[in-house]
């Protein structure tokens, strides 16, 4: 929406607005480069001196358009650094209350949380915005960070959108990232601040500064920090309408470097007002919005403060702002968007899983240094073995860098549920520096031969390089294989995610029915926790072949 304040000059707070030049203010909504006044927000720059009819127009959008000026008019008497930010947060609570009333006339109430705070839904993408993930098992096979997400949009520009996930607390301390510490004269200048803040503040508590625990922001981070192996962190700052301190996105919430955050709190800013966060979501341009105009991932939103994090500090918040919030904004959502409920008992045990196995790894993938890895020499593996894949390392996928790619170069790849408790043939040598080829034996029935002549089983992503290399099992024929890149299946031998199965022969796996096959190659489970993890796994794994392959597999595993 176009502001007459954008447009012809104010001669002081209370200056009267003439409903000619209100007129001339607001862009007719078919106009080239305007949308309505319901639809997108557009640019403020353009041309003072068009005019066109306003025949298409009501007069309560006029008196809408004629309102917002005059409430961004009254705000440019406050104390702010930035007036822009000022203009947006004026309109913001604005338009909050006019969906306030316009849900009272229509029976429906605007989300109010027991902190007072306001949350309606909306369109437009904007800084500040608000996304909650569906309720779903969409994220269930990957990106389960993104399962009850709450994501908050920190930029929208030309390159896309940029968001931080606000719900995923971790255990992890800055310094457990390998984060470097500043250079003695940074150290000494901070040590002297909160001396200064200590003595300013005689009587009262001392400064001190807590470790810095760290939550899950995104998947992604900044290349210069990734050259350096160190994470991309910033901070969410809660504070009052008259602090300066980094980039407003919502009034009272504010984004800024952690090194800023550190020098603050040493300055006597409360710590507990400040909630760190290692990388970040982003969306190319256009992506996004596919996504919402799509409907299964999320639900836009527009909120203050106090609707997302109560009155509490941040980290308080934070350690409770998980599922229990979740459920309640999106609760109040399947009234707004009239969005039918399912059952995620396996999205919540996956989400759970995702948690548990959170690690610094995860927080600074930047870092080799975290990377679990022992120093135990690998053996050699000739063509011809049997590996073994895990019973949980791949419920949820396995990592991106370390999955089967169909040439063996690409790193980007579905997730691998398939290895959940698998069993491969090796059949090239393993060597550090050449692709490793393997092929699934106990892959799902996909389609039958010609004239009966047997079945065909998955076998893999690659096609067979040449046409022997299909492999002929009793019943029927295994099609595909499984690329891994140079040194990607040592490494999966190094974490446990797939071992040599000793003291099997292929020919006993192959007489076996693929839901056995696992066992007979020398799988067992150790404890009631795997046992656990196995189950969630097998769920998986039929969700991953009726979702990839489009086959319905009912009993996979015993």
């Amino acid at each position: 929406m176009a502001f007459a304040r954008d447009v012809f000059p104010w001669r002081g707070p209370h200056a009267p607005v003439r409903l000619a030049d209100a007129r001339s203010a607001i862009p007719m909504p078919m106009a080239r480069g305007w949308m309505p006044l319901s639809g997108r927000r557009p640019s403020r720059h353009f041309a003072p001196t068009q005019r066109a009819s306003y025949d298409d127009l009501s007069w309560g959008q006029v008196a809408a358009s004629v309102l917002a000026g005059i409430a961004c008019a009254a705000v440019s008497e406050s104390k702010v650094r930035h007036p822009s930010e000022s203009q947006d947060s004026s309109w913001r609570e604005f338009r909050a209350r006019l969906v306030q009333k316009e849900q009272a006339e229509s029976g429906k109430d605007m989300l109010q949380s027991e902190d007072a705070g306001w949350l309606h839904s909306t369109t437009l993408i904007e800084k500040g915005s608000v996304l909650i993930s569906r309720s779903g098992d969409q994220f269930t096979l990957d990106q389960q960070y993104f399962l009850h997400s709450i994501i908050l949009i920190l930029k929208r520009d030309q390159g896309g959108d940029v968001g931080v996930i606000l719900n995923r607390p971790s255990e992890w301390s800055v310094e457990d990232l390998g984060v470097q510490r500043p250079n003695a004269l940074k150290e000494a200048e901070l040590q002297l601040r909160k001396l200064l803040a200590s003595l300013a503040n005689l009587g009262g508590p001392r400064v001190e500064e807590q470790p810095w625990k760290v939550s899950y922001g995104g998947p992604l981070h900044s290349a210069r920090d990734a050259e350096r192996g160190q994470p991309t962190l910033l901070c969410l700052y809660r504070c009052d309408g008259d602090s300066d301190q980094g980039e407003e996105i919502i009034p009272g919430l504010r984004w800024l470097p952690f090194s800023r955050a550190r020098e603050m709190v040493a300055a006597g800013a409360r710590q507990e007002d400040f909630l760190v966060l290692s990388g970040y979501c982003g969306w190319h341009r256009g992506q996004l919005q596919e996504e919402l105009d799509a409907g299964s991932s999320w639900l836009l939103a527009a909120a203050d403060h106090q609707a997302l994090f109560g009155r509490k500090g941040l980290l308080s918040a934070n350690r409770n702002l998980g599922l229990s919030r979740w459920k309640k904004l999106h609760e109040k959502f399947l009234d707004f968007a009239s969005i039918e409920s399912h059952d995620d008992t396996t999205s919540e045990a996956a989400l759970k899983r995702w948690m548990a196995d959170l690690a610094p790894r995860h927080l600074n993938p930047s870092n080799p240094s975290l990377r679990a890895c022992s120093e135990r020499r690998l053996p050699a593996i000739m063509a011809g073995s049997l590996l073994r894949g895990s019973a949980s390392h791949w419920i949820l996928g396995g990592p991106t860098e370390l999955r089967p790619s169909k040439s063996g170069t690409s790193s980007s790849q579905p997730p691998a549920q398939y290895l959940h408790k698998s069993v491969l043939l090796v059949l090239t040598d393993i060597t550090p520096d050449q692709p490793s080829v393997l092929v699934l034996l106990t892959g799902p029935k996909i389609g039958e031969l010609p004239k009966g002549k047997g079945d065909v089983f998955f076998g893999g992503w690659a096609q067979p390089r040449k046409t022997h290399e299909v492999l002929q099992v009793p019943g029927g024929y295994i099609w595909g294989q499984l690329t891994f890149a140079p040194g990607i299946l040592q490494e999966l031998l190094d974490l446990g995610a797939v071992e040599e199965a000793y003291g099997s022969t292929l020919r006993e796996v192959l007489e076996a029915p693929p839901a056995l096959r696992w066992a007979t190659a020398g799988g067992c489970l150790d404890s009631i926790n795997e046992a656990s993890a196995a189950l969630l796994g097998n769920a998986q794994q039929k969700q991953w072949y009726r979702h990839y392959l489009g086959i319905a597999v009912e009993e996979l595993r015993d």
